[in-house]
C-alpha cells in the first residue's frame, strides 16, 4: 500500500536522513513521538519494514534514527503504567528510561560503528534493521551490566519510599517441603 505513495513521502522522509546530525536528531525525536502515541517500538520497527521494502528507505543511515526513536518512545508505555502504581513500578519505569536514554546516547555517538559493523552481519536492509535493534539494546545492556548495584541504589534515593522498609523475613528449612508454612 505504500510503494505507491513512495515519491510523495520521499522528502518528508529526507529530513530524517542519519547521515547528519540534524538528521539524525530530528528522526530520533520523530521516531519517539510516533512511538510515544503507539506505544509499540515493536510497531514502529515493524513500519519501518514496511517503508524499507516499499523502497522508500534504501540504507542502514536513513532508518537508523527511526530504531534510535523507538527505543526511546518505548518507555512511555512503562511510565504511564507506573504512574498510579507503587514505588517499585516507578523505579523500574525510571530504570526503564534511564537505560534507553543510554542507549540511544550511546548509539549516536558510536553511529558510524554501529553502522559498518552492522551492514557486515546481511545483503539484506530488513534483516540489518532487526539486528540493529538487538545490536543496540546488546552493547548498552553489557556496558551496564558491570554498574547494576550502582544503578539500582541510585533509584533508590532519587526515587525514596515513603513507606517503612518491610521486615526481612526467612524461610525456615525445616518446613520447606510445605512452601505456604515455611514462609
Amino acid at each position: 500500500a505504500i510503494e505507491p505513495h513512495r515519491e510523495a513521502l520521499m522528502p518528508w522522509l529526507a529530513a530524517i536522513d542519519g547521515t547528519t546530525w540534524r538528521g539524525m536528531l530530528l528522526g530520533t525525536l520523530i521516531a519517539w513521538l510516533f512511538t510515544a502515541v503507539v506505544q509499540s517500538s515493536g510497531a514502529t520497527i515493524g513500519m519501518t519494514f514496511v517503508l524499507l521494502s516499499a523502497g522508500a528507505f534504501n540504507s542502514l543511515e536513513e532508518i537508523y534514527p527511526i530504531v534510535l526513536g523507538a527505543h526511546l518512545g518505548t518507555t512511555t508505555t512503562a511510565i504511564i503504567a507506573a504512574l498510579g502504581a507503587g514505588i517499585e513500578a516507578k523505579r523500574g519505569a525510571a530504570a526503564n528510561l534511564a537505560f534507553n536514554v543510554f542507549n540511544v546516547a550511546l548509539a549516536l555517538l558510536a553511529a558510524p560503528l554501529f553502522i559498518t559493523a552492522i551492514e557486515a552481519t546481511s545483503s539484506d536492509i530488513v534483516r540489518q534493521t532487526a539486528n540493529l535493534h538487538t545490536a543496540i539494546m546488546l552493547v548498552a545492556a553489557i556496558a551496564l551490566l558491570p554498574f547494576s548495584g550502582w544503578i539500582a541504589a541510585a533509584l533508590r534515593r532519587l526515587l525514596p519510599s515513603r513507606q517503612p522498609v518491610a521486615a526481612v523475613s526467612f524461610l525456615a528449612p525445616d518446613l520447606l517441603r510445605m512452601p505456604e508454612n515455611a514462609l
